[in-house]
């Protein structure tokens, strides 16, 4: 049976690459580490690490095995961190993530004791619905939920959908852009497969498929920064333009649409009590709506 004791030794032998700097950083002493690291190599079967009159190399199972060892380390922290109520593990979905839930974590930090601690993980939607279904999140921010047994979800916030465009552009001088005036120009992003082409075509209905294709650029920054340039215009979400439109180098209009928003769900297992962190997170969020 593996143990964390024997782990953490083996861990410290790979990054120290000696059994005195591997003591030294554990507080114990190298016949703890020795012993510990027998035990483990026994438990595996297999030599992880070559002794040298210098110091100590991995082998090529321990540096197969060393990945697989940080791994169970941080799964424990993990573990002993939600148990304790230590720590609220987020997890959100690439937009929202970047351009509106900074300052909040920042703000709810704020009002947290102790070694209480909020960590912020970012990615696709698909990825935030998968560490919410293997506890890896304790909560997810996302653009979109299928109702599962065992959690819950509200709306969070609500995007409106923009059309950038750079100072000058012929669309830049509109009060509102309508359907048409989509249709007209060529769009860079908003491609088949992504959250805002879903919504442009939600927009648009049949006539999506008029829309003039442009650049795929892959990323919200790469888009701000073509249209800056001069490439073309983009619909965006319009708190991811807050800051280029404030300092005047991009214009924003809003889309003349009902349906022209992005509603965002902050999500949670159902399960949980009010004075968990989780919780407190949620309801701090939902305090700033």
């Amino acid at each position: 049976m593996l143990s964390l004791d024997q782990l953490t030794c083996f861990v410290a032998l790979a990054e120290t690459g000696s059994f005195h700097g591997a003591a030294a950083s554990l507080n114990c002493s190298q016949p703890t580490v020795s012993q510990r690291l027998r035990r483990l190599e026994d438990g595996l079967q297999a030599v992880l690490v070559h002794r040298g009159r210098t110091g100590c190399d991995l082998s090529a199972a321990g540096r197969r095995f060393l990945p697989l060892a940080r791994s169970i380390l941080s799964i424990a922290q993990q573990a002993d961190d939600v148990v304790s109520n230590r720590c609220v593990r987020l997890a959100a979905c690439s937009n929202i993530g970047i351009y509106t839930l900074p300052p909040l974590i920042s703000a709810f930090s704020k009002t947290l004791e102790n070694e209480e601690r909020c960590d912020l993980w970012l990615g696709p939607n698909p990825d935030v619905y998968d560490r919410l279904m293997n506890a890896q999140a304790d909560v997810g921010v996302m653009e979109w939920w299928q109702p599962t047994e065992g959690f819950e979800a509200r709306t969070f916030a609500e995007d409106p959908l923009v059309l950038i465009a750079p100072p000058g552009h012929v669309l830049a001088v509109r009060k509102r852009i309508t359907r048409n005036d989509l249709l007209q120009v060529p769009l860079l992003g908003g491609e088949r497969g992504t959250g805002t082409g879903r919504l442009l075509r939600k927009v648009l209905g049949r006539q999506a498929d008029k829309l003039v294709p442009g650049s795929s650029l892959g990323s919200t920054e790469a888009v701000k920064r073509a249209v800056r340039s001069g490439l073309g215009v983009s619909v965006v979400l319009a708190s991811s333009v807050r800051d280029e439109v404030a300092s005047g180098v991009l214009v924003a209009r809003p889309i003349d649409h009902v349906a022209a928003r992005k509603s965002f769900f902050v999500v949670c297992r159902s399960d949980l009590h009010a004075r968990d962190l989780p919780r407190r997170l949620i309801s701090f969020l939902a305090q700033q709506e």
